[in-house]
């Protein structure tokens, strides 16, 4: 239940989870116990990925994972304010999935999976790669990667995280004006 409780939590606030909750269920929470549960289940995450990580780093060989011929990873990060004044934290985010299907109108992704932290950047790739290593077989695999540019995620990480040196990589970089230089900033601000 703490992991609905927490994805719950992610589409909305915690006073809005409580009220929900305590109207449809027999559970009777407060929205301090919503975001108590959202801290538990996000450590508990957190104590996955580094276990993840761990392994993959004492690991004679890379695991046997599923084999595709196209993979997409798109990253960023974003600050988000904290409870605190004055303090904001970096959210580093990356999603990978193995293609995208229409569905009339709509589109939907092919296996997506988010990889989301505030731990350092160089945490964050290390679960980026302990993931795609896990899940991936990449020897014959078309990588596609994509980010804004900023300095923090740039192809280079990408191609370091996943592990395979035969790996075809295309990058297509979006860069924005606040990641460019003053100068760049100001030419593509007048485009």
């Amino acid at each position: 239940m703490d992991v609905k409780v927490a994805e719950m939590a992610a589409e909305t606030t915690y006073r809005e989870v409580a009220h929900i909750l305590n109207e449809w269920t027999a559970v009777s929470i407060s929205h301090t116990t919503v975001g108590n549960i959202v801290k538990k289940v996000g450590k508990s995450q957190k104590e996955a990925d580094e276990e993840l990580v761990k392994e993959l780093e004492e690991s004679a060989e890379l695991p046997k994972g599923k084999e595709v011929d196209f993979l997409y990873a798109e990253a960023d990060g974003v600050f988000v304010r904290g409870t605190e004044k004055k303090k904001s934290h970096e959210v580093s985010h990356a999603i990978i999935y193995e293609g995208w299907e229409k569905n009339g109108d709509r589109v939907s992704l092919v296996s997506p999976k988010v990889i989301m932290t505030t731990e350092p950047t160089d945490q964050f790739w290390k679960e980026v790669q302990a993931f795609t290593a896990h899940e991936y077989s990449l020897e014959k695999t078309q990588v596609v990667t994509n980010s804004d540019g900023g300095p923090v995620i740039q192809p280079s990480a990408f191609k370091k995280s996943f592990l395979n040196p035969n790996t075809l990589f295309l990058d297509g970089i979006q860069s924005t004006p606040h990641h460019l230089p003053d100068e760049e900033k100001r030419h593509a601000l007048e485009l």
